[in-house]
Order: C-alpha cells, then structure tokens, then sequence
C-alpha cells in the first residue's frame, strides 16, 4: 500500500492518491503514513481531525488562520463528492491570490494536502457529503481565524455549477482578500 503525492499547479499543494491494496472484499489503503509524508517533504504530525457532513450546494470557505497559528490541512471525502480549494494567502508570495481545485471522493481515493498559508474551502457536488480534515501545527484559535468571500474576484475562483449556493452568514461577510 502506497501513497501517490502528486503536486498541483501550486506545488505546495499536493494531491494524494490512495494505491491500496484490492481483492475479493474491496480494497484497502492507508490515507496518512509518517514515513511516506516525511519522504514528500509533508508534515505528519496532525493535532485533531475534524468531520464535516454537508448538503448539495454548501459551500465552506474560503478559511485559515494567521500567524503564529497557521494551520496545514489534510482534506478528505469519505462520501459523495467535493470540489476542495487552496488559495495562497501570502502577500509576498509569487502565487498570492492564486487557487487550485481538486474533486475529491471516495471513488477517487485522493485527499488534498493544503500547507500554512494558504486558504481552504469546499463546495459539496453530491447530494450529500461526509468530509474530514485533520489540521497539522496549530489547533485552533478563534482570535487568528481570516477568511476571505468564495466570489472574491481578485481570486477567481472557478467553482463548479450546483442548484444553489448555500454558505453561513459569516463566510458571506468576509472581506475581498487584500
């Protein structure tokens, strides 16, 4: 069993696929191993793990904390479908205000790996979805959260066509990012 990192075109952000090991009862395969994320250059120290359920059309984001609290994230979808966003955030970065989308899903056994400083969300494709994320280097602290408006046009992000987009009162209060 083995893990595939594959970068994106922002190469912080690493896809990683799943080649687990399959017979007459399914398939199996690891998500996470310290030695495999130690030879990508990844973290493997993740602090908690959190799960999200979600309905077609949620749309979370786009989210991080600032420094000193600045989080890594590895994202998966256990069930349904997700369009899972990193934006970089970083205002002396080559790539400030670029983004990357990967789908991911259970039938594409891929999780996202999204480093410190960089933005997260996700959109739910599927009628339902069951997520997880576990957060490396920092728990979470309310008083470093940042966000910016998943429509920011200084970012662009193209999301994928759903019924209708449903997001809490305070993803939509987010300012443009700066």
């Amino acid at each position: 069993m083995n893990l595939d990192f594959r970068p994106t075109r922002l190469p912080e952000v690493i896809e990683v696929v799943i080649e687990p090991h399959v017979d007459e009862r399914g398939w199996i395969g690891e998500a996470w191993h310290t030695w495999q994320f130690a030879t990508a250059g990844l973290p493997g120290a993740w602090i908690s793990t959190k799960f999200v359920e979600s309905t077609c059309g949620v749309l979370r984001g786009l989210h991080w904390q600032r420094a000193p609290h600045e989080q890594a994230k590895l994202v998966a979808c256990h069930y349904g479908e997700v369009f899972d966003v990193a934006v970089d955030v970083r205002p002396d970065s080559p790539t400030f205000r670029q983004w990357v989308g990967v789908t991911l899903s259970h039938e594409r056994r891929n999780l996202l790996f999204i480093p410190r400083g960089f933005a997260h969300g996700m959109l739910t494709l599927s009628p339902t979805s069951r997520c997880s994320y576990s957060v490396a280097f920092s728990g979470h602290h309310p008083e470093s959260e940042d966000g910016a408006r998943f429509d920011d046009p200084a970012i662009g992000v193209v999301w994928p066509a759903v019924p209708a987009v449903i997001t809490s009162a305070k993803d939509a209060a987010w300012n443009p990012l700066a």
